[in-house]
């Protein structure tokens, strides 16, 4: 899930979330994530795709041959998930037991045009690259297989850390990276005792309650985009006074009028309250937030 209960709570969207307990207000969290994904086209193959980044194993893709003498054939590789951090492993199948396995240090990874390119020269006995004929013999098309880490790295330098309850201060941005390591002060010194840090959370919790006047601040590296974290709390916003309303028997109203009075919910006529279709009207924040994202899994090849 893009957000914690704890973090959505610190957002400051006016709603009244008082009464809702962590586990209500994590469900609402996780059909807010399905709802980002859904809209950002997330691929989920090979496995699903997470903005906080991850490890992919098995990616197939074709990888064509040259046809004539004249013809280079393939050397560029498309991966559906992106930034690559690295690369684990990357083969190119002739059969479904035999291959030429590319060690990483031969690939180019393009982030600017998503794709990896082979500039390795060996020449091998399967002819993948040499060969001006290949033989009609094992698969019809190759198959290149790779594994690697995606995600992405932004970079927090002395962000003042909120304080929320004495002991706990509470960065902007949720889910630290481990390496590098961040780094705490307090007051403008570095400290490196007296204190645990909660990666998920973006919090540093003390050991004892602090004076009011201290202040701290973190250096640290975190894998979610800040858009996507905000575009999950406006939907999640958007999930809760859904809720409110259905539970008082009113999901479907769109006109209330009592005496002179008339309430009316800002919805044109005729459309269907569908959050998934209608994002961009429902909730127009979480939208502007995400629509950066929505094609990042397509590629010109």
């Amino acid at each position: 899930m893009y957000l914690t209960p704890q973090r959505f709570r610190t957002m400051g969207f006016g709603i009244d979330i008082s009464e809702l307990d962590d586990a209500e207000l994590q469900s609402l969290i996780a059909q807010a994530t399905m709802v980002v994904d859904a809209y950002c086209n997330v691929p989920r193959l090979p496995q699903r795709h997470d903005f906080r980044g991850g490890a992919i194993t098995g990616e197939q893709h074709a990888w064509r041959y040259p046809q004539t003498p004249f013809e280079i054939g393939q050397r560029r590789y498309y991966p559906w998930h992106w930034p690559i951090v690295s690369i684990e492993k990357f083969r190119i199948y002739v059969t479904n037991t035999q291959y030429v396995e590319i060690a990483p240090t031969e690939l180019m990874i393009n982030n600017s045009e998503r794709y990896l390119e082979v500039v390795s020269l060996a020449i091998t006995s399967s002819g993948l690259f040499n060969a001006l004929i290949v033989p009609n013999v094992g698969l019809a098309t190759p198959i290149a297989k790779c594994d690697y880490t995606y995600g992405w790295d932004f970079e927090e330098s002395a962000e003042l850390l909120m304080n929320t309850d004495g002991q706990t201060y509470r960065a902007q941005n949720q889910y630290w990276r481990t390496t590098p390591a961040p780094e705490i002060k307090k007051n403008g010194t570095v400290i490196t005792t007296g204190f645990a840090v909660d990666l998920d959370e973006g919090a540093v919790v003390f050991d004892a309650q602090l004076a009011a006047s201290d202040t701290i601040t973190a250096s640290y590296h975190h894998k979610l985009p800040p858009e996507i974290q905000y575009g999950c709390g406006y939907i999640v916003a958007y999930l809760h006074g859904k809720a409110e309303l259905q539970a008082r028997g009113m999901g479907g109203l769109t006109l209330l009028k009592v005496a002179e009075v008339t309430l009316e919910r800002d919805l044109p006529r005729g459309m269907p309250a569908n959050l998934m279709q209608n994002l961009d009207i429902l909730v127009p924040e979480a939208a502007l937030l995400l629509g950066a994202f929505r094609d990042d899994n397509f590629t010109v090849r």
